[in-house]
């Protein structure tokens, strides 16, 4: 059996991988990092239930390279990953499709996309 090997790193050295793939990643689009912030500020705790920015740059490079046709995406929330799916698929024109029901959470998404 194959061991295991985890990396046991200092809170000064995990500061510095962030630091490190900030600097390395593409930058996140405007209007995403706008929305996050609108996000944290409008919705209890911070916008917690919102994915973070390192999830939003790991989802949309994984649908940059999966180029799907079609999304669907159950809990919308105020639509910070949707937004990020639509900024890394825009290209080819992939369907996305979201669905919450809360009315106050919807009315945030709807109006980052319309910006």
């Amino acid at each position: 059996m194959r061991e295991t090997c985890m990396l046991s790193l200092t809170p000064n050295e995990v500061d510095q991988v962030g630091e490190y793939c900030v600097a390395n990643t593409t930058p996140l689009p405007q209007c995403l990092l706008e929305h996050s912030v609108t996000t944290a500020n409008k919705t209890e705790r911070n916008g917690e239930m919102a994915g973070s920015l390192a999830q939003c740059a790991y989802l949309m490079s994984t649908a940059r390279t999966l180029r799907p046709k079609r999304i669907l995406e159950l809990g919308t929330f105020t639509g910070v990953m949707s937004l990020a799916l639509y900024e890394a698929t825009r290209d080819i024109g992939s369907e996305i499709v979201t669905l919450d029901i809360e009315k106050e959470f919807i009315a945030i998404a709807k109006d980052a996309f319309q910006k």
